[in-house]
């Protein structure tokens, strides 16, 4: 534990779905900030494609895992998903994109028939003026990321203690969790 650092625990407990911080006015300002950002964006997609978005549209993966896709907008021959963070740019992470990813597995899995349409993903951050930044996921690292969240899905869905090779996986994300975590140690057929 005397090799953690500060910035390490305070980004740790954002990640874990079973963190959940006390209310603070410095909680409700990040809230208020987000939710601008959300309504200029869906002002500006409005605008350009001709869609009509719904906020936290809530979306169910097979394994159980839920969510609520900050934007989620609707068109004739294409939807958009967009995760909204009213964070710049520079603070972009690979678990933004995993997330997005996530929702939009989630939410093509939710039609019986098979989804028809194309998708967008969109990550949106803000921008030094306050205006969104939409940083669109290009078509190569669209199917890369459905590929990961499939694995993720896959692997919380599944119990894997029959298959080979048996590979114990911990995660950094173990620390703050509480007992229902999907990021304890399990078994996978992945190689370390």
């Amino acid at each position: 534990m005397k090799n953690l650092r500060v910035k390490d625990v305070a980004r740790e407990s954002l990640y874990c779905p079973n963190f959940v911080p006390s209310h603070t006015a410095f909680m409700e300002s990040a809230t208020k900030r987000h939710d601008k950002l959300k309504d200029k964006v869906k002002e500006l997609l409005k605008n350009k494609y001709e869609v009509e978005c719904e906020d936290e549209k809530e979306v169910n993966l097979p394994s159980g895992l839920r969510g609520k896709i900050d934007l989620l907008c609707r068109g004739k021959d294409r939807d958009l998903i967009v995760e909204v963070k009213s964070s710049y740019p520079s603070r972009l992470l690979l678990g933004d994109a995993i997330q997005l990813a996530l929702y939009a597995y989630g939410y093509k899995k939710s039609f019986k028939d098979g989804y028809q349409k194309e998708l967008d993903l969109y990550l949106a951050y803000r921008g030094s003026d306050g205006n969104p930044i939409l940083i669109k996921i290009e078509e190569k690292l669209k199917r890369e990321l459905e590929e990961m969240a499939k694995i993720i899905d896959f692997s919380l869905t599944n119990d894997l203690s029959t298959e080979k090779p048996k590979v114990l996986v911990l995660s950094f994300l173990c620390r703050f969790c509480g007992k229902d975590c999907p990021f304890k140690p399990r078994l996978t057929t992945q190689g370390a």
